[in-house]
């Protein structure tokens, strides 16, 4: 897999972006890729994860991992969506086999809270007008599995993991991704600045 931090500079923190299996979704991400954009003061990879759940979840956190990533934000598609949402929690459940919902892992915590900016992400993203909220309910699709694969299994060492649901109509993805990376990005940068 290439290193999705190759060209990034160093001595900011990174942050990736990953687009869970919605080629729309992985477009506008890439396209920010190829313009080059990254937050102020971070150091921006993108990763378009495979259709396939554990493997996606795999990708994510080998990237990550690999290109130690001070953060994760996941960027997914929510077909029941009417606003942009920033997940507070991820829940040990997703629809796993036949779209019925299932523990993701037999031992691991009902509930993992994310140590993401939520507030400022949502702040961020109705500052340059885009309807965002801040939700507790993340769902059992892809993006939740992720971010609870994520959040489980990286614990207190892991990156700072975020996910972003996305509506099913929306138009104005590229800024709504950038305010709420930028709004990451500043946290991640204050929270590694020396004191």
């Amino acid at each position: 897999m290439p290193d999705p931090f190759a060209d990034t500079i160093a001595n900011r923190p990174r942050l990736l972006l990953c687009g869970a299996a919605d080629d729309s979704v992985s477009a506008v991400l890439a396209g920010m890729a190829e313009q080059s954009w990254s937050p102020q003061g971070a150091a921006l990879g993108v990763l378009s994860l495979s259709a396939s759940w554990p493997l996606a979840a795999e990708e994510a956190g080998a990237a990550a991992l690999e290109g130690s990533a001070a953060g994760v934000l996941i960027v997914a598609r929510d077909p029941k969506a009417v606003a942009y949402r920033v997940e507070m929690r991820a829940e040990n459940r997703a629809a796993l086999k036949a779209g019925k919902p299932g523990r993701i892992s037999p031992l691991g915590p009902a509930v993992v809270r994310t140590t993401a900016p939520v507030a400022e992400m949502v702040r961020a993203m109705q500052e340059c007008g885009v309807a965002a909220a801040a939700s507790s309910d993340p769902g059992d699709q892809l993006g939740a599995y992720l971010f609870y694969r994520l959040l489980a299994e990286g614990g207190d060492a892991g990156p700072t993991v975020a996910l972003l649901h996305v509506p099913a109509a929306a138009h104005d993805l590229e800024p709504a991704v950038k305010a709420a990376a930028a709004a990451f990005a500043r946290r991640l940068a204050r929270s590694l600045s020396p004191a």
